[in-house]
């Protein structure tokens, strides 16, 4: 005898299995194939990401606009800039 009492007792109360039902295997194999989506199910989340993703680049270019006096000063320093003497500039190897 086996020395597992879980063992022994499963093995003397254990009901007999029903026999299989007649094509259990095909449609267990049919249910776990992935089933191909219309189309039109698509059409929803691209939507959204679409909407949000035009919602984030409007939002974002409002937030990153530059105030007057950092335009003012940007435009300073090009104009101060603008005909430079070259030193800054590295050569070309």
């Amino acid at each position: 005898m086996n020395p597992d009492p879980l063992v022994d007792f499963l093995r003397q109360y254990a009901p007999t299995a029903p026999p299989p039902s007649p094509g259990l295997e095909a449609r267990i194999l049919n249910a776990t194939r992935p089933q191909p989506r219309p189309v039109w199910h698509w059409f929803p989340p691209a939507l959204a990401v679409a909407g949000l993703s035009l919602w984030l680049g409007v939002a974002s270019a409002h937030l990153w606009q530059p105030s007057p006096a950092q335009v003012a000063e940007m435009e300073a320093w090009v104009e101060a800039n603008w005909h430079g003497s070259g030193d800054e500039l590295l050569p070309l190897p």
